[in-house]
């Protein structure tokens, strides 16, 4: 079953395969099973996971992650280096340690309590399917899923966001210059995401007013440009914050327990995050109904008040939260993390505000959400090329969010973020024009992120090649566009993903189980990317079935055709031609 398969699912990781055997792809060191941040932790899971694996000849392994009596989940794969769980395939174990600090683990007791702890239980499933779309039908048709989707014009239309053009550097004007220029140069758009640092204060959900003096106005012309606006939020708060004190006193932070005497005042557990990694911040407490209500209130007044649209909701991994480890984390309600088994319960419940802000809303971390409308984001990618992080990651990524459930997978920004060596996140960088030109393709018909502009190659060479390879993607994008609603269509009320793998279409063919650097979307179109340096071809693998390129002809291995019956094998097409189509 193991061996001479092929497997999918899991976790988002830094180095991104889609799929992986006994000897090649993803390498997982044993390791607990929870959200963490890949592009500071390499080796860690990502923030979107989900304890499913699927393999090629129809198996599944599921381990219950949602129980009382549930054993904290460690996972490796093909990890080598540990003698006690070596395998070079998929490996579970149960066990507390790195999940809490109490010395036996029946319910809240003392640890100082001499009763013997119970054993631990392992739970898990293991299924055996006709074949692997069998298998994922199975698993897909238990998830309750809400009949809505994020914003249709969100899905249609690139979002821009500020972030890998700005980074903390916004204001007022930048802003509004960058939103004229979006709209002057021609290209389309839904929304305008204003990231880090528009708030006086993380915490605060207040414009600051020396950057932003009149951002009522300024939304008020974002809206006459048809953007649509999405604000930066996070579930930290600065000590020094407006809105600490409130927090504070009414127990929305989680607390640290060492100063919770009665003749002590509270104090909140410092968080160490990207952006204060020395004193820390306070952090959401998401187990009190009261904070969430409270934390979820305040952006929705920012909603009325000002007429913001959505929020790109930023962190919520379990790496960035006090540990369950740690015998003075504070939780209102620690019941909630499963007999101190499951801390993915925070990364859930701050996911699924989302689910009450509307449309236009992103999340980077998930568990168990996959009924939400909202979009999942794929973690920060680097401006490089290659599956660590960078190009060669963005349809495995995809891919696997959707094998997972996820229906509307956000790929991050075309381009990459451009940070600097090291992990500068203020660096503002860009790719080379290359890689800027091959993202652009990439993301042809995956909902679309931008942010670093097509005219920040005004002084390159390739400015040219650049400009008409975003006319023709987005060009292209319009004239697929009943394709692609179609396949949002079938995401809302079928449960299918927006970007799907070549084995949706045909499962028995071995040739499609091995195939991670293209995509379909919905049954009609194949979307297969130039994805290498200095590549001006490749191979393409088409589902059995009569195919058309979408630009009438496709360049065959020594003849021009317009169209071509093919039984499940690659043809050679040339890097122009992106997309073919079924007829």
């Amino acid at each position: 079953m193991v061996n001479e398969s092929r497997w999918y699912g899991g976790a988002e990781l830094f180095d991104s395969h889609y799929v992986s055997t006994a000897t090649s792809g993803s390498i997982i060191p044993m390791q607990p099973f929870i959200s963490s941040d890949i592009f500071a932790s390499e080796t860690k899971l990502g923030g979107i996971l989900q304890a499913l694996w699927l393999n090629s000849q129809g198996w599944s392994v599921s381990a219950d992650s949602n129980s009382d009596k549930m054993v904290p989940l460690w996972v490796s794969f093909r990890d080598t280096s540990d003698n006690n769980y070596s395998s070079t395939a998929l490996c579970l174990r149960g066990s507390y340690q790195s999940y809490s600090s109490r010395s036996c683990h029946r319910g809240l007791q003392d640890p100082s309590d001499p009763s013997p702890c119970p054993p631990l239980q392992l739970s898990y499933t293991v299924c055996k399917d006709n074949n692997l779309l069998t298998s994922w039908t199975r698993y897909q048709q238990q998830i309750p899923y809400n009949t809505s989707s994020p914003d249709r014009t969100a899905l249609e239309k690139p979002i821009w966001s500020t972030w890998a053009e700005y980074k903390v550097f916004i204001n007022q004007s930048a802003v509004l210059d960058y939103a004229r220029r979006i709209v002057l140069s021609g290209y389309p758009h839904s929304v305008l995401e204003i990231d880090d640092r528009w708030s006086s204060s993380y915490g605060d959900f207040t414009f600051d007013t020396v950057k932003f003096p009149d951002p009522v106005a300024m939304i008020r012309e974002l809206h006459s440009l048809n953007f649509s606006v999405m604000l930066w939020v996070t579930p930290f708060c600065d000590l020094d914050a407006t809105v600490f004190e409130e927090g504070l006193q009414h127990r929305y932070w989680v607390l640290n327990s060492t100063t919770t005497a009665i003749d002590q005042p509270w104090k909140a557990y410092p968080v160490r995050w990207w952006e204060n990694n020395r004193t820390g911040s306070a952090v959401l407490d998401v187990t009190n109904p009261a904070a969430m209500q409270w934390f979820t209130g305040r952006l929705r007044r920012l909603q009325l008040a000002m007429g913001v649209d959505g929020f790109k909701l930023d962190a919520g991994e379990v790496v960035y939260t006090p540990p369950l480890t740690d015998p003075h984390a504070s939780y209102f309600n620690p019941l909630v993390f499963r007999n101190l088994t499951q801390p993915l319960q925070y990364t859930s419940l701050y996911a699924s505000i989302a689910n009450e802000l509307g449309g236009f809303t992103e999340v980077r971390a998930a568990w168990h959400t996959q009924r939400n409308r909202n979009f999942v984001r794929v973690m920060d990618l680097d401006s490089v090329w290659g599956e660590k992080d960078g190009l060669g990651s963005v349809i495995p990524r995809v891919l696997l969010l959707g094998t997972l459930g996820y229906r509307f997978v956000l790929p991050d920004m075309v381009g990459g973020n451009g940070y600097g060596a090291r992990g500068d996140l203020l660096f503002r960088g860009a790719p080379p024009a290359e890689l800027y030109i091959r993202w652009l393709q990439c993301n042809l018909l995956l909902p679309m992120q931008l942010s670093i502009p097509p005219w920040r190659y005004r002084n390159d060479s390739l400015y040219s090649t650049v400009l008409q390879t975003a006319s023709t993607v987005f060009r292209a994008r319009e004239r697929l566009l009943l394709f692609y609603r179609n396949a949002i269509r079938d995401a809302v009320f079928l449960g299918e993903p927006l970007a799907r793998p070549m084995w949706f279409e045909a499962p028995e063919d071995p040739n499609s189980l091995g195939v991670e650097d293209q995509y379909l979307v919905g049954r009609w179109v194949v979307v297969a990317p130039v994805l290498q340096l200095h590549a001006v071809s490749r191979s393409v693998y088409l589902p059995p079935g009569r195919w058309v390129a979408c630009s009438r002809v496709v360049k065959g291995e020594s003849e021009e055709v317009e169209t071509r019956e093919v039984k499940g094998r690659n043809v050679s097409m040339s890097w122009k031609e992106m997309t073919l189509g079924k007829s």
